[in-house]
This record gives C-alpha cells, structure tokens and sequence, in this order.
C-alpha cells in the first residue's frame, strides 16, 4: 500500500491511519500522540545510519538577536534535553572513560567517542557487513609468516559506529585513533587518519578467518604493510575511538 504524505504530518502518520501497511521513519517522528498507534521495529545498529542536522542563522536575518537566541537555546543543556526527550541524539560529545571495560565472552563492543556504540558478533560481521580478503607477510620473531586472511576492513566497522567529530573544532578528527584491545588485554593503536580512505587508506581488517579457515580466537586484527605482527592483536573484543588530550593554553 502506498502512503499519502502529507507535510504537516510525520512520516510515521499515514501507518497510524491505516494508509499505509509500514514505513521506514526516523526515530523522532514515532512522536508521543502515535506510540500507542503504531509498533515499532528498530532497524540493527550496524545497519542504521544518523541523520546530521546543521544549526545556523540564515543571511540577512529579520531579527539576528533572536535567531541568534534560538540556536543558543537549542545548543544549551536545556534544549539537547528537549531534543533527546523527542528522540533526537545529543550533539554532546559522549563523555568516554578512562578504561576500557571488556565486554562478554564472543562479543565485539565498539564504543568511545562514537554516537552508535556497537556490540556485535563474529556472526553479524558475516551477515552485515562486506567481506575482504587479503594476503600479507609478516614476520612473528624470527619467522616469516604468510597467510590470506578474510574479515570485515576496521574502517567499515568505526563508520558504522558513526564517530562523534566536533565540527566546530578545526582539524578534531585527525586527533582521533582506535584503541584495539585483545580478550588478553594486549592492545594495539591506529590513528584514524591511518584508516580513512581519503588519508592512509591502511586496509586494516577485522580477519575472522585465516587460509580458508575459522580463526579459533574469534577475530585477529590485520595490518598489511606492517613489516611485524606486532599490531595483529588476536582474540578483538574491543573497538574504542578515543581523541588525543586537549591543549592548555
């Protein structure tokens, strides 16, 4: 059945009058007075995507000071309250803590300053997200080990985390870097530069398999181009994209 939009109405409207059988709607537009009248089925997180929404005063405003007032407002801890209370995310920066906590046996939690924290299994990696597979060298003490690894690229698993970068802060991305820790708690560090495509484009990959086979570990962290395995932390249980230490002045 298809839905009659209508503009004054959300998008979530035409289902709670029976115009249409269901609709793919934002969260904010399930609005208090159609809760009762509609169900809802949450789309995955590492399947769903946010919606950014700029602020700003528009050229040769009428009335600057209260445009001006308005954002103030909107920005305040008041109005991200309102617009949490509505469904919307915050624009806060989420507050990231000292440690990383290790999440249960068989799963991969992505957290830190990221708006969609994830906990996911090798399973979901499979089923949702794009296979890679990569043939690297490296040595591992004195030997040279090569094998074909295939998994998921780290740079896909970050994006659908959905990084919290301050735009009002020049350059704030190229302070961020992936703290990848191991069940053992070995860790390993890439800068996220390091992994974005437009920049070092290092096709770092989440291997859940190795020369065809499971990875009994679960999931071993793989960098092609690294002369040493030192970095190919195995057994991930954790993705934290944290920010370098702000400047005093």
């Amino acid at each position: 059945m298809c839905a009659r939009w209508r503009p004054e109405s959300p998008w979530a409207k035409p289902v709670a009058l029976g115009e249409a059988d269901a609709g793919i709607v934002y969260r904010s537009d399930v609005t208090p007075d159609l809760r009762a009248q509609v169900g809802t089925l949450d789309i995955p997180d590492d399947l769903n995507t946010i919606a950014t929404y700029p602020i700003a005063i528009t050229d040769n405003p009428a009335q600057p000071e209260l445009a001006q007032a308005f954002i103030d407002y909107v920005l305040s801890d008041a109005g991200q309250a309102t617009l949490v209370s509505w469904n919307f995310i915050t624009a806060r920066l989420p507050a990231v803590p000292d440690t990383i906590t290790l999440p249960a046996a068989g799963s991969l939690r992505v957290d830190g300053q990221v708006l969609n924290p994830l906990t996911l299994t090798v399973a979901d990696l499979r089923q949702n997200f794009a296979a890679q597979t990569l043939e690297v060298s490296f040595l591992s003490g004195e030997a040279t080990i090569a094998a074909t690894f295939t998994g998921v690229p780290l740079w896909q698993v970050i994006s659908a985390a959905q990084p919290a970068i301050d735009a009002d802060v020049p350059g704030a991305a190229f302070s961020l870097y992936v703290v990848i820790t191991g069940a053992d708690g070995y860790q390993a560090v890439l800068a996220w530069a390091e992994i974005n495509p437009e920049y070092g484009h290092a096709p770092a990959l989440l291997a859940y398999a190795a020369n065809g086979a499971d990875i009994p570990a679960g999931l071993r962290l793989v960098v092609p181009g690294d002369a040493r395995d030192g970095r190919y932390v195995a057994g991930v249980v954790s993705l934290s994209l944290r920010a370098a230490p702000a400047v005093s002045r």
